[in-house]
């Protein structure tokens, strides 16, 4: 038989279970103002299943690891140099679905025009 005490308990951890899934599938929007070199998109660990940046600024940046630059494209996707993603005027970058496991945001950064806002959604 179980006990008054042991289902309140199971109610409340599967409430919290809940509560912590729906905050998991909550979009959660990063505003990331470019800085004079390669701008980390999030200081701390930021966990997402996918990740969308979105340049509404009127200049061209790209995404990537600490090495990116506007110029060259840094190593993402797995560590395959040269997959570095160029974002046009008004264009978006997808990391598409991370199968598995989850991306850390903390481990992207922007490169672009010092003072440029560039929107990052996490999924």
């Amino acid at each position: 038989m179980i006990s008054r005490l042991t289902k309140f308990v199971l109610v409340v951890v599967l409430m919290l279970i809940g509560a912590v899934a729906a905050w998991a599938l909550t979009p959660r929007l990063v505003q990331v103002t470019l800085g004079s070199g390669a701008t980390q998109i999030s200081a701390t660990p930021a966990y997402f299943n996918q990740m969308t940046i979105q340049n509404n600024s009127a200049h061209s940046c790209r995404y990537g690891d600490s090495t990116t630059s506007v110029t060259t494209p840094a190593a993402v996707n797995g560590g395959i140099a040269g997959k570095g993603m160029l974002l046009t005027p008004g264009g978006a970058g997808n990391t598409g679905t991370v199968s598995g496991q989850q991306g850390d945001a903390s481990q992207f950064y922007i490169a672009g025009t010092a003072g440029d806002v560039i929107d990052v959604l996490l999924w």
